[in-house]
């Protein structure tokens, strides 16, 4: 079924949530009804996400076939890179080449160490399932990385990871975000559920690929450590993220939230 705003039960006119929707939501349910519901939005311009855009497709490339071209990277930075944009203008692309290449030139020896005879069951899997209580939404996302890897008990360890870049420090104040972490818990839990594999036989965590990491430490492995409790908790904030949503609730959460949010201090949120 398509998503049209006859047919959905959510006031963003979908079917289904993203963890991008789910993530707003918990941080600030008012800024997700500006963002999503009434379709706001400041300048979505910035290096980072070109950026990280392009290294996730080349980290894709190097799953599927142990490699990446250089070449295509160099081509989607200059075509995507607004020299004279007021966000741009301080990290200069030929920096940002450089950067990209060291990190992408690490991550095949880091797989290798890190998980030793790693093999692939899945490279930016798509997901879009009903929700146990929710069927009527679906969760919706693609996962960056599933790889299989050999266990000390002979069998095999599903590992769910996400691709995230960083620049120094900046990964490590998020270690203890429930909210950012909550992502590859939904993912491995949902995953689990379309995979019929058992939930805690596998592991997820985050790939930081840090910019201005020492040569040979570019990549670093952020275990998510999810039991009973943390999944339960998480899975709550999203059952009610879309209660929330279908009651029309939205709240402004003062605070944190607001420290770096584009409607901070607007007409939409004075």
């Amino acid at each position: 079924m398509s998503d049209s705003i006859i047919t959905s039960s959510l006031p963003t006119g979908k079917n289904h949530i993203s963890y991008s929707e789910y993530s707003d939501w918990a941080r600030c349910s008012w800024k997700h009804r500006l963002k999503h519901v009434k379709k706001l939005g400041a300048d979505d311009e910035s290096p980072y996400l070109v950026f990280g855009s392009i290294v996730h497709d080349c980290c894709e490339n190097i799953l599927k076939s142990g490699s990446y071209n250089k070449d295509e990277l160099v081509s989607y930075l200059e075509k995507n890179w607004l020299h004279d944009h007021p966000k741009f203008v301080d990290w200069k692309i030929g920096k940002a080449i450089q950067e990209a290449t060291d990190i992408l030139n690490e991550v095949p020896a880091f797989l290798a160490q890190r998980f030793p005879n790693w093999s692939l069951f899945g490279a930016e899997t798509y997901l879009y399932e009903p929700l146990d209580n929710h069927p009527d939404v679906s969760f919706k996302g693609y996962v960056d990385c599933i790889i299989s890897v050999p266990n000390k008990s002979g069998d095999n360890t599903l590992w769910v990871l996400d691709w995230k870049t960083s620049n120094r420090g900046s990964f490590s104040e998020k270690r203890r975000d429930a909210i950012l972490l909550g992502q590859v818990i939904l993912y491995r839990n949902i995953l689990s559920k379309k995979h019929n594999f058992v939930e805690r036989d596998a592991k997820c965590g985050y790939v930081v690929l840090n910019r201005s990491g020492k040569p040979g430490a570019k990549c670093d492995l952020v275990t998510v450590s999810a039991g009973p409790i943390t999944i339960n908790k998480t899975l709550k904030v999203l059952n009610n993220s879309i209660a929330s949503l279908k009651r029309g609730i939205a709240i402004k959460n003062k605070g944190d939230a607001c420290k770096y949010c584009e409607f901070k201090e607007t007409i939409h949120c004075p």
